[in-house]
């Protein structure tokens, strides 16, 4: 798979202070995972709300979406607002909003790329996802997770857009060969906080639910370290494979025993 080459600028204190802010912004859109409540809905009194109709009263959560995938579309528009507005982001990196896996295990090609990470059902993909990919000029979208996750209807959809934006797709045989391919993607690796040792996150998910991999999302995102996927007793070759291939010098797992 093809490494992409690496450019790192000298960020001022308000470029840093920009670049946290939609740092957390794009991973909670990664892990956008509300199921379909009303957007006005469960709003408590202590919550910090924003005015929605310009009647000058806070109303509404800023990123409560009708779903998971408005949620996320939202954290994405913020994210290039906070990048410059339109055109301001050339990337964005799709994933399917039933497994949510493939989103998560994505959160280091998502720094690595700046890339938004967009949600769609495997059904055919979601308009307002097209819409984005559209106003926003987006000329690169990675589609994160084989066939089962998001079929090649999806990939189709996405190149009939107007805009025609290239499409790759990432995946591997299951969801840790996807993992693997999603960090092989990025290329060179972040290094564990503190130390200089190439890392690797290491969380259960590779057939269950994944908690511990959606927490560790953020960190992933920040320091750019792959983010692996194990059974509870084995771990998959295609993880075991890439540790030794990389030469990686440190593992965190994430998770008790």
């Amino acid at each position: 798979m093809t490494t992409h080459s690496r450019q790192k600028a000298q960020k001022s204190p308000r470029r840093r202070h920009v670049a946290a802010v939609a740092a957390a912004l794009l991973m909670a859109s990664v892990l956008a995972v509300v199921a379909g409540a009303p957007a006005q809905a469960a709003n408590t009194a202590g919550e910090q709300l924003v005015d929605t109709n310009d009647d000058g009263k806070p109303d509404s959560r800023e990123f409560g979406g009708a779903d998971r995938y408005e949620t996320a579309l939202m954290l994405a528009n913020r994210y290039a607002q906070e990048q410059g507005g339109l055109g301001s982001i050339d990337a964005a990196i799709l994933a399917s909003g039933v497994t949510l896996i493939d989103a998560v295990t994505s959160a280091g090609l998502s720094q690595f790329r700046q890339a938004p990470v967009l949600l769609t059902r495997p059904e055919a993909l979601d308009a307002r996802v097209a819409r984005f990919i559209e106003n926003h000029g987006i000329s690169q979208v990675f589609v994160a997770g084989g066939e089962d996750a998001l079929p090649a209807g999806i990939v189709s959809d996405l190149k009939e857009l107007d805009s025609e934006p290239k499409v790759t797709r990432i995946a591997g045989a299951d969801r840790a060969g996807t993992a693997v391919a999603i960090a092989e993607a990025v290329g060179a690796h972040g290094s564990w906080c503190g130390t200089d040792d190439k890392s690797a996150l290491l969380v259960r998910g590779a057939t269950e639910a994944a908690s511990d991999a959606i927490a560790a999302g953020p960190v992933a995102y920040a320091l750019e370290l792959p983010l692996l996927l194990t059974g509870a007793d084995e771990l998959p070759e295609a993880s075991s494979d890439f540790i030794s291939d990389q030469k990686i010098e440190r593992v965190v797992i994430l998770g008790g025993t």
